[in-house]
């Protein structure tokens, strides 16, 4: 985390979410706030003004699908990469959490 969100309760500073970094936004929106990043996407979480928020990570995913999709899309990544996709899945990772935060970020503006 680079910026203390008040929807972003208990959150400390480091979470973990699934993701696929082929595609990301480069370039933040006007009237955006960087929220969080990494190594590998600078613009991982980002709220756009008060009313949207953006992010690269996927709290969608389960390991299960981020196998399956990387099974059907891994001509895009080279071997090394698809290695350490795999090996990351020994994370754990925040999707409930983050699941929580996006309600709290939908509820405060309700």
């Amino acid at each position: 985390m680079v910026r203390d969100e008040g929807w972003l309760r208990e959150c400390g500073k480091k979470m973990s979410l699934i993701s696929i970094h082929s595609d990301q936004v480069s370039k933040l929106p006007p009237r955006s706030v960087r929220v969080a990043t990494s190594e590998s996407c600078p613009n991982g979480l980002f709220r756009l003004a008060g009313h949207a928020i953006g992010m690269q990570g996927h709290p969608e995913f389960t390991p299960a699908l981020f196998e399956e999709i990387l099974s059907h899309r891994g001509r895009q990544f080279s071997k090394a990469e698809i290695k350490a996709a795999l090996a990351s899945l020994d994370t754990p990772c925040n999707e409930k959490e983050m699941a929580k935060w996006c309600m709290s970020f939908v509820e405060a503006r309700a």
